[in-house]
């Protein structure tokens, strides 16, 4: 039998269906061969339209999109490639290869489909709005301006939108919900966007560019409304009927596929992205559990939590039994079944909590490493931190926290405003709260300090003395205050150079809109002030002895003299080293 999990495409898992009753030689998998022609046209027409509406966007969409647009045309031949495989395999008649190829066009589905989102999110992203349906109106208007698009491609595009927001309007008028705090928000937004969509249809017809313009405006206020409403009734949707987010989704969806609004095998995605979220956390889990545990609550929880886990897992597996038939007698139950575990392991959480809370200390996800309660980013790995105060952190899945001994106080690396500003700046670009060119000021700001940075580096090597004019004395003393600065000096310079690569990172963000250049970047930035931070508090040491010998009795005459040369330079390095105030 062929188990394979579904993908997240529908056409493609029809293929893998109609494989199955192949190798289980069953009537129904006559219309193999028409599918695999139908996908194979589909894919091949696709596959020349991306390009091409990428080119018709102009120069700059395709230097923004052009490091997507080639891992998307690869992973396009990979699956064309996998569909011909399941072919050649089928005319054989060879089972182990029929197999074989369906695995590997199970595999190449789902990297496409990750590759077509990447692509598909800079695609609708490009324009003057945050709504792609909007920037594709725009886009369309602005070729059929330019004459490349007909006025009947365009009408098209209008009816597709009036449709769906008819619909739309339709269904939300007939809902029950009526405790939905969304729903007259969403009712108002989309006779916005219909009355929008009807205007620019008439002013069209004149034409009368003006009033599109302004219809598009009216478009953008309607579906700012819908986003509203959505945010208002997935805030009421995720908050029952238990206190887990991820868990109320999942029940909702298979509340929906009961009442016969959600495909089965939606549903089956929906699971298994819950059980994806799920793995992830318990994986954090047991980082945790592999710590050392000093904490006495934390040692008579632990059982309790595993029990609970017990639980909860049984409860997915007694869902996912239920699944391809939807029991409507066994899903129910195990979908109570999931609320109870979930409420026990939320209490059980509380425990965590609790013992975080009184120990002073967050866990941060990514290295454990245990932060003071007011650090927003990890002052190991510059992680963002969840905060308890944050309501996001409250419906966290599981567990990150651990207690552990208080740091050092003079070895804290607390964020400075500057890093602040910039790590935050980073969140706004990507938020969209913050535009390109003011995300540019901010980075050439960064720029600034890493120049000031040097630039003392620079003036304190300057200033060491020339060792010949050092008396011979006193030059094996001052030496090893050398070697001591060059060491602190080096240290300092490879936080400069991480300093730069990070912010470097995060310039190649406005050429390529992916979070993962602002994650490298604030990862560098952060091991670079970090190991600047290192040098403020030697320097800080290093005066603090210096002060101490001044104030002893008993001290020669040359050889403060010579200590006091290394160690105040040492001094300064550190503390004008990271600028902590805004510029």
């Amino acid at each position: 039998m062929l188990e394979i999990a579904p993908t997240p495409s529908p056409a493609t898992n029809r293929i893998l269906e109609r494989a199955r009753d192949f190798l289980e030689e069953k009537p129904a998998a006559s219309d193999l061969w028409e599918l695999l022609e139908e996908q194979l046209g589909r894919v091949r027409k696709e596959k020349e339209a991306v390009p091409r509406r990428a080119r018709a966007q102009g120069e700059d969409f395709l230097r923004l999109s052009e490091p997507l647009l080639r891992p998307l045309a690869e992973r396009f031949e990979e699956y064309e490639a996998a569909l011909l495989q399941l072919a050649d395999s089928l005319e054989g008649e060879n089972r182990e290869l029929v197999r074989l190829a369906c695995r590997a066009l199970a595999d190449a589905a789902g990297q496409l489909h990750q590759a077509q989102i990447e692509y598909a999110r800079c695609y609708a992203g490009y324009g003057p709005s945050r709504f792609p349906r909007l920037n594709a109106l725009v886009r369309a208007l602005k070729a059929h301006r330019e004459a490349r698009c007909s006025r009947e491609d365009l009408n098209g595009l209008l009816a597709d939108y009036l449709r769906a927001y008819k619909t739309a309007l339709e269904q939300a008028l007939s809902s029950e919900a009526t405790d939905d705090p969304g729903l007259p928000v969403f009712v108002r937004g989309s006779r916005v966007v219909i009355e929008a969509v009807e205007a620019i249809g008439e002013a069209l017809g004149r034409p009368d560019w003006d009033a599109v313009d302004r219809a598009v405006d009216q478009l953008g206020a309607g579906f700012t409304d819908i986003e509203d409403a959505r945010e208002r009734s997935w805030g009421k949707l995720l908050a029952e009927p238990t206190p887990m987010p991820a868990a109320n989704l999942l029940i909702h969806w298979i509340g929906e596929a009961l009442e016969g609004r959600c495909p089965a095998e939606d549903l089956a995605r929906h699971l298994a992205a819950y059980e994806s979220h799920i793995d992830i956390h318990w994986k954090q889990f047991e980082t945790f559990l592999n710590q050392p545990i000093r904490s006495a609550r934390v040692q008579e929880e632990l059982p309790r939590t595993m029990e609970y886990v017990d639980d909860h897992d049984e409860a997915l597996a007694r869902i996912r039994t239920a699944l391809p038939e939807l029991d409507r007698e066994a899903l129910p139950e195990a979908v109570s079944a999931l609320c109870d575990a979930v409420e026990k392991l939320w209490r059980s959480m509380g425990v965590y909590l609790e013992v975080a809370r009184t120990q002073g200390k967050i866990v941060c996800v990514r290295c454990q490493r245990p932060n003071p309660p007011e650090n927003r980013i990890c002052e190991a790995c510059g992680a963002v931190m969840a905060r308890p105060a944050d309501p996001e952190f409250l419906g966290a899945s599981t567990f990150d926290l651990r207690e552990s001994e208080g740091l050092e106080d003079d070895t804290q690396m607390v964020m400075y405003s500057n890093l602040q500003r910039l790590f935050d700046a980073c969140g706004a670009v990507h938020a969209g709260t913050l535009d390109a060119a003011g995300f540019s000021q901010v980075l050439d700001w960064a720029d600034g300090l890493l120049r000031l940075m040097e630039t003392q580096l620079y003036r304190l090597e300057e200033q060491m003395p020339d060792p010949g004019e050092i008396p011979v004395p006193e030059r094996e003393a001052w030496e090893r205050q050398r070697e001591f600065f060059d060491e602190i000096g080096d240290l300092f310079l490879q936080g400069l150079i991480e300093w730069k690569q990070g912010i470097e990172s995060m310039h190649d963000y406005l050429r390529e809109p992916l979070e993962s250049h602002l994650k490298a970047g604030i990862e560098q930035v952060w091991q670079g002030a970090t190991k600047i931070h290192q040098c403020k508090m030697i320097g800080k040491m290093a005066a603090r002895q210096e002060a101490e010998k001044k104030a002893g009795a008993g001290s020669s005459a040359a050889e403060p003299e010579v200590r006091r040369a290394g160690a105040e330079d040492t001094a300064v390095l550190g503390s004008t080293s990271l600028p902590e105030g805004d510029a």
